[in-house]
């Protein structure tokens, strides 16, 4: 019997954010791969391929990161680790596009 897995994968690229206050932020250098899948449908290849090149899931709002870069928010310290591996991020890009 073949099983055919059900997932949908989303890659999302240089984000850029605006408040309604003027202020913009923008990502160019983070890509963001969401995956979807039936709950159940078994491993996914995908999910397979990124852990073994050392890419793990991380929980991610782009709605909240969004709010984070543009807008004074009071309680950011739940965002706190996404907003330091966006950081290191953006720095070893900025590194590798350093000439």
């Amino acid at each position: 019997m073949e099983t055919e897995l059900k997932e949908r994968i989303t890659l999302d690229y240089n984000l850029s954010f605006s408040s309604p206050g003027g202020k913009n932020a923008g990502l160019p250098f983070l890509a963001i791969a969401e995956l979807k899948r039936e709950r159940h449908s078994g491993q996914s290849s995908f999910g397979i391929i990124m852990k073994q090149i050392g890419v793990h899931p991380n929980g991610f709002s782009k709605y909240c990161m969004g709010s984070v870069l543009t807008r004074e928010v009071p309680r950011k310290n739940t965002l706190k680790p996404n907003i330091l591996l966006i950081n290191k991020i953006e720095n070893e890009y900025n590194k590798s596009t350093a000439t």
